[in-house]
């Protein structure tokens, strides 16, 4: 018992530093923001929807079109 009341200050700032070091390096890349690599899905993303919103809307004119009561059954 008296060994362990020994160490346990030790451990107790072995178990502050590590959590400080863990919480430092989260923090210190939460602020580097967004990667080059996400940045450039995201762009991919945003003119993949872009293409898919202007496709929806030519299949809508093409429905207006042909099946002009489509959008009340729907």
């Amino acid at each position: 018992m008296d060994a362990f009341l020994e160490i346990l200050p030790a451990l107790v700032i072995l178990g502050i530093l590590v959590l400080w070091m863990v919480l430092h390096y989260r923090l210190k890349i939460a602020k580097q923001g967004i990667s080059r690599a996400d940045l450039k899905r995201l762009q991919t993303l945003q003119q993949t929807a872009t293409h898919m919103e202007e496709r929806v809307k030519v299949l809508e004119k093409i429905l207006d079109v042909q099946a002009p009561n489509w959008r009340r059954s729907h």
